[in-house]
């Protein structure tokens, strides 16, 4: 048996090993992280001790699997210090006693604060602890509370539930209503008085059973004017609706049924100046009548002095709050009798009967209404014809015209209607088809504005504004004008960028006089002037910004037509002015070369195919490397056919070339011929000439220089070219007279043929002619002519060995250019299959 107080250390265990070894007056029990165990293992054993502290650190008591209990003493007065107290082994229900182990704290719910109690830790229990009424500790379970609800008034009717829950909730709504009376709320007192009030599904504690009592406020519904009473005035014969008297009824608490209304009436009138069921009761929640709702209509059954109108049966419900506005009208039949007087009394609370509730109120007497003959109702307007609106663009607005209506004896409004495309208004209203003006005392006189806004093109012709209003004859003003649906204007701009199937245009300077604009673009196709009828075109977007078009999708050498387009919103499209343009060529394919010469070959290559037909020409360029990137010579360009002879190339040379398709936009791709092609070692070229290097004077003389390939030639009587060269400088022979002549210094390897190039120098009439002459023997002439027409002087087989002077002599009296002298050597056993004759030395 231990005594006195036992405090079990961290990492410490205390294990009771049988039933009641603590002297419970003495022993306190503080777990200074510490833990004791109810048993070594199993059921566990039953102790009773002082109090329990948890002085430091978190505390442990181990329950066995048996039933039994630790009990402490109420510790309510101790202070914990430590951070918490784990059960291990508690089972059983949360919020009720435990069904094996058990432990108690005092023998009430009281004996532990609540700060003590949190810090309670029930292994599989996630919820807290709490004290039951025994002093039993145990996991936290629900607690549930029960609402009844009181209809507090033995009239009230209804039922409603007990309301259970355990913790804060909206309370059920308010079933229970009561005849009169308006449901404020709940209280937990039935006078209202002290305690504890409750909205009408306002959230309750549920912390303890309650009674909720219903609290009840009668109705009362208010009678009073409605503005100030209804002035003394005239009742025409024949009308309706003649306001007599008015009222209001407003609800203070809750909402009202109103059931009868009785009118005192007064005057001379007799049940047959009233049209039938002449009496009429009218209601709107606005003060306005002319919205009113007819509630009831009853008939005069007697002189109007002492006459009750009675409207009953009804059933009209007035919101708590809310002014309902209530007015009493007469219709007069058109044979009433002239001076006889319709008025209505003071109204009291006598005079209206409610479902429930109090009344209160008063409500004034009206004054008196005098029936009167009846005015013929006329309609005026100035001028009956307005101005024609003129051309204006569909759907938007004219200018503003207007007229004068004027009217007397009116009886109801005048309804103004127009024609179809105009609108009218009176005042600062919105223009619309229709208006309608209101008489005061049966007049009226405004000013009506007119606006034309067609929706359809073309002359409206003459249409009317009718003017009507009951009794009166109808009058029109009539109206003109013409809806157009305007012009648009773009300008196409010039073709770009154009490629095989491709090119950029635009547009620019658009605009509409009508609308706006909706689509712009540019449309193609191959006939002159399309149209967007054509799915070629493009959509660059609304408005009259410039814009560019790209056009796609085209074929290669192809002759275009283009223009750019505009459509307003009246779907009027215009165009700009047709541009045409041609799509570059396909690029060659297959190019090859043959026929090797000693200065040249044969280029040949395929035309591009399945591409439109527009003219096409080849470009060929010579190149001494395979890259293509060192050109010899100019391109030769403007070839018609496939192929073409290329010379005035070197021998035993390997050439490349390139040939591109050439069309009135440009050239296409380039193809190369990359392979190589080799000319052949030829005949020797002997010399040439072409005057390049020559500085001869401007005056005739005779003089010398060093040509090409260092030939000095001598001329006599000679000049340069002067305005006549064939290809840049040459030379110009006098005439026979002169000995005009030009010999070359003795040039070696001898010379088989010769060829030259002639002009006529000046415009004087005569023959020119020269003859070529070999070491002093003549050979053949030139041909005799007079004309600007270069010729080319040829002499073939001349076969002279060895070394030779060339001389060529004026044969007329008049002068003649020289150019592009050529030589070639002698052919004799050459085999042409490797050495072709060459005809263009330089």
């Amino acid at each position: 048996t231990y005594t006195g107080n036992t405090v079990v250390q961290s990492n410490k265990t205390l294990v009771l090993g049988k039933e009641n070894t603590v002297n419970s007056d003495s022993n306190n029990l503080t777990l200074n992280s510490g833990t004791i165990k109810t048993s070594p293992s199993g059921a566990g054993f039953s102790n009773t001790f002082g109090t329990l502290n948890i002085e430091s650190g978190n505390g442990t008591i181990a329950l066995g699997t048996g039933n039994h209990s630790l009990k402490f003493s109420a510790s309510n007065g101790v202070t914990w210090n430590g951070s918490s107290l784990t059960i291990i082994g508690w089972t059983g229900t949360e919020g009720i006693s435990g069904t094996a182990g058990k432990i108690f704290v005092g023998n009430n719910a009281s004996g532990l604060t609540s700060t003590q109690l949190a810090k309670f830790r029930f292994t599989g229990y996630p919820d807290g602890a709490q004290i039951l009424s025994t002093g039993e500790v145990v996991p936290l379970g629900v607690i549930t509370y029960t609402v009844t609800f009181d209809k507090n008034h033995a009239d009230a009717t209804g039922t409603m539930a007990n309301q259970t829950a355990s913790s804060a909730t909206a309370l059920t709504t308010n079933a229970f209503v009561r005849a009169g009376y308006v449901f404020t709320g709940w209280n937990t007192v039935a006078s209202g008085v002290g305690g504890t009030a409750y909205a009408d599904g306002a959230s309750f504690p549920f912390t303890a059973n309650t009674t909720l009592y219903a609290q009840w406020v009668p109705v009362i519904t208010n009678l009073a004017d409605n503005g100030s009473p209804i002035a003394a005035g005239n009742i025409t014969q024949g009308t309706n609706n003649n306001i007599i008297a008015s009222f209001t009824l407003t609800p203070s608490v809750g909402n009202s049924t109103l059931t009868s209304v009785s009118i005192p009436a007064l005057g001379t009138y007799v049940a047959e100046d009233i049209n039938g069921n002449g009496f009429k009761l009218w209601y709107n929640t606005t003060n306005t009548f002319g919205s009113a709702n007819e509630l009831k209509a009853t008939a005069s059954t007697s002189i109007g002095s002492g006459e009750t109108i009675l409207f009953s049966n009804l059933s009209q419900t007035l919101t708590m709050g809310n002014t309902g506005y209530f007015w009493v009208t007469s219709n007069i039949i058109v044979t009433a009798t002239p001076g006889n007087t319709l008025s209505v009394g003071t109204l009291s609370t006598s005079n209206f009967t409610v479902e429930a509730g109090t009344k209160a109120g008063v409500s004034s007497a009206s004054g008196t209404k005098t029936i009167i003959a009846t005015a013929v109702p006329t309609i005026s307007v100035t001028p009956a014809t307005l101005e024609d609106f003129g051309s204006v663009c569909l759907n938007t607005d004219s200018t503003l015209k207007s007229y004068t209506l004027t009217g007397v004896n009116l009886t109801t409004d005048v309804v103004i209607t127009a024609p179809a495309g105009f609108k009218i208004r009176k005042g600062v209203e919105a223009f619309s088809s229709s208006t309608s003006v209101t008489p005061s005392a049966g007049n009226v006189n405004t000013t009506i504005d007119v606006i034309y806004s067609p929706t359809v093109a073309g002359a409206s012709g003459t249409l009317n504004i009718s003017h009507e209003s009951a009794g009166a004859t109808t009058k029109n003003v009539s109206v003109s004008g013409t809806g157009i649906i305007g012009t648009v204007a773009v300008t196409t701009q010039t073709i770009s960028t154009v490629s095989t199937t491709a090119a950029e245009s635009g547009g620019t300077t658009v605009s509409t006089t009508c609308g706006t604009i909706t689509a712009k673009g540019v449309v193609w196709g191959t006939a002159a002037n399309p149209t967007i009828a054509l799915s070629t075109k493009t959509n660059d977007g609304t408005g009259v910004g410039d814009y560019s078009s790209s056009i796609t999708g085209l074929t290669e050498n192809t002759l275009y037509n283009v223009r750019a387009y505009a459509t307003n919103s009246h779907a009027v499209t215009s165009y700009g002015s047709n541009l045409t343009f041609t799509t570059l060529s396909k690029a060659p394919t297959a190019p090859i070369a043959t026929t090797a010469t000693v200065n040249g070959f044969t280029a040949s290559w395929t035309a591009p195919a399945d591409q439109g037909a527009a003219a096409i020409t080849y470009t060929v360029k010579i190149y001494s490397n395979n890259t293509l990137t060192t050109q010899v010579g100019s391109a030769i360009t403007g070839i018609t056919g496939t192929s073409t002879v290329i010379t005035s190339l070197s021998q035993n040379t390997t050439y490349y070339y390139t040939v591109e398709a050439v069309n009135a936009t440009g050239s296409s791709a380039v193809t190369g011929f990359t392979t190589g092609i080799t000319t052949l070692s030829g005949p020797i070229i002997c010399g040439y000439e072409n005057f390049e290097t020559s500085s001869i004077s401007t005056s005739y003389g005779d003089g010398s220089f060093t040509g090409n390939n260092n030939i000095v030639w001598n001329y006599y009587a000679s000049r340069n070219e002067d305005t006549f060269g064939i290809d840049g400088k040459g030379i110009m022979l006098r005439r026979s007279s002169d000995n005009s002549r030009i010999v070359s210094a003795e040039i070696t390897n001898g010379i088989g043929d010769f060829t030259c190039k002639l002009k006529k120098a000046f415009t004087g009439s005569g023959d020119r002619q020269v003859q070529l002459y070999i070491n002093g023997i003549p050979q053949t002439a030139s041909i005799a002519w007079d004309n600007e027409t270069t010729q080319t002087y040829t002499v073939n087989n001349i076969n002279i060995s060895g070394n030779i002077i060339i001389e060529i002599r004026n044969t007329k009296s008049t002068q003649v250019i020289i150019d592009d002298i050529k030589l070639r050597a002698i052919i004799t056993s050459i085999d042409t299959s490797m050495h072709p004759v060459v005809d263009n030395i330089i």
